[in-house]
């Protein structure tokens, strides 16, 4: 990806990238609470001393799909119609992006439908068992991935223990890696310092009586 402006469109200098990187950068913004509230606003009224101004989302997807999370529309006459969205359905959200496409809303409709009814948002690991199990470790959130059902029988799970430094877990699928995980040590509390003071107190308490 290559920008030369910071408002993306057409002059003299050129911006360049990929429907893959659009979509990283779209997962980043997607995190940022402003950006989502930006883009799912349908109507925004703004009233100034001299006259009021109203302005209506020209994202479609905004009114017509009730799992749509984000979104921003693009158009230069060199890249066509541009689109990036994100859905959420069943804890699991996904992210589209189209190039050069003149009916992307209604083909990022039919996408969301296929990979929602194709993936599920998947709980490989609960942090709650895994602390259980492991009484020196700490896994710090719960692991999901989505998968579809054929994928769930060939997930492998290995915890690769470290001594000296955090323990991991890898995830893998058809043995291949796609996720990996951080598992902490759990810190040790030394109690000498509590029977210590616990003593001092005892130890105050004999020399009032005696």
């Amino acid at each position: 990806t290559i920008f030369s402006n910071p408002h993306g469109l057409d002059e003299k200098t050129k911006n360049y990238s990929t429907a893959y990187d659009m979509a990283l950068l779209s997962s980043y913004a997607t995190k940022i609470p402003l950006y989502r509230e930006i883009t799912k606003t349908k109507y925004y009224n703004v009233q100034t001393s001299i006259k009021s101004y109203s302005w209506t989302n020209r994202d479609k997807m905004v009114f017509t799909y009730p799992f749509f999370e984000t979104g921003k529309t693009g158009y230069t006459p060199q890249a066509g119609k541009t689109f990036v969205s994100s859905a959420k359905k069943n804890n699991l959200e996904l992210t589209i992006v189209s190039l050069n496409d003149s009916n992307h809303y209604e083909n990022h409709r039919l996408l969301y439908e296929k990979m929602f009814n194709k993936y599920q948002n998947t709980l490989l690991v609960s942090k709650e068992e895994f602390n259980k199990k492991k009484k020196d470790l700490v896994l710090k959130k719960d692991i999901y991935y989505p998968l579809t059902n054929v994928e769930k029988k060939n997930v492998d799970i290995k915890l690769i223990i470290n001594e000296n430094t955090n323990s991991e877990l890898i995830i893998s699928l058809n043995n291949k890696e796609i996720l990996r995980e951080i598992v902490y040590k759990k810190e040790i509390k030394n109690d000498y310092n509590k029977r210590e003071t616990i003593l001092s107190k005892i130890s105050k308490i004999l020399k009032k009586i005696f």
